[in-house]
């Protein structure tokens, strides 16, 4: 009779009767279909396209994913693809690449900020003209921006465009520092907007990054 290994798998004998055949490849069909199920599964797909079209995963039979194109694990149980693990974390950095002037006693976006950027890793950063960064993948994130303007009375806040939700803020400065920097970690939802802004007490410029007068915008996903 038939035997089965540790993995589920059905193995026949030499005194198995093979009739009716199309009953035992049944037999040795849904014991591999059972066995599969059984395990987790990874597939490996070229890119994210290759992943979107696989299909079987349930709550009770998840599938993963290798995407070889850019490294990250995926995971489904049949509600969408999460990020399980990478060999990096993706980064973003967006740097000022020209000056912009700033007036006084008002909120004012940053609007210098390069959108090419700086990125490692996949894009789950889209960014459009002006720096606005637009959050492609929910997760916990950690932000950090450093601004440089030509004096230093000024605060800078980090802010999420729908609602105007200052994520972190610094008070205004009044030093001999021309540079504002802060850092937060918070969780963000895809979708989500952030921009820079700036408060100078005087009319201002922001100033272009550089080797002296640091101006950028660092977005790290940490996790899911």
């Amino acid at each position: 009779m038939t035997t089965t290994d540790a993995n589920g798998i059905v193995y026949l004998q030499d005194t198995d009767d093979i009739s009716p055949f199309h009953t035992l490849i049944n037999v040795l069909q849904a014991a591999t279909s059972n066995a599969l199920d059984a395990k987790i599964r990874i597939a490996r797909v070229a890119n994210e396209a290759a992943r979107n079209a696989l299909t079987g995963m349930s709550v009770s039979t998840p599938i993963y994913a290798d995407q070889a194109d850019n490294g990250v694990l995926y995971r489904n149980n049949g509600t969408g693809w999460l990020r399980v693990a990478a060999a990096f974390s993706p980064h973003l950095r967006l740097r000022a690449a020209t000056t912009v002037a700033r007036g006084a006693a008002a909120w004012s976006q940053v609007t210098n900020l390069d959108t090419v950027g700086d990125t490692s890793g996949s894009a789950i950063y889209t960014v459009s003209a002006g720096g606005v960064v637009t959050i492609t993948e929910s997760g916990l994130y950690a932000l950090d921006t450093t601004i440089t303007m030509t004096g230093s009375t000024f605060a800078t806040r980090i802010q999420v465009v729908s609602g105007a939700v200052v994520l972190t803020q610094t008070p205004v400065g009044s030093g001999v520092s021309f540079s504002s920097s802060i850092s937060t970690m918070r969780r963000l939802s895809a979708g989500d907007q952030l921009i820079v802004l700036v408060y100078p007490t005087t009319a201002l410029t922001v100033s272009a990054d550089s080797a002296t007068t640091p101006t950028f915008l660092s977005i790290t996903k940490i996790s899911n």
